[in-house]
């Protein structure tokens, strides 16, 4: 599933992108992570988020937008 949000921090190479009124933690991914200048805090991103058990989610940053 795609959501998109906005990157409110980023600790080391994690970033808490912000999708309506929930928060999750987010790795970059393929080209994501070469982009010149990379992902900061302010930029839109559109993550995937990946069911790992029943109640958490993991996500990964897919674009900048």
């Amino acid at each position: 599933m795609q959501k998109k949000g906005r990157v409110i921090q980023n600790i080391a190479d994690q970033y808490v992108v912000q999708v309506e009124k929930d928060n999750y933690i987010c790795k970059a991914r393929g080209k994501m992570k070469q982009l010149e200048g990379g992902i900061v805090v302010g930029d839109f991103v559109s993550i995937e988020l990946e069911e790992r058990t029943k109640r958490k989610f993991g996500c990964h940053c897919r674009g900048r937008g």
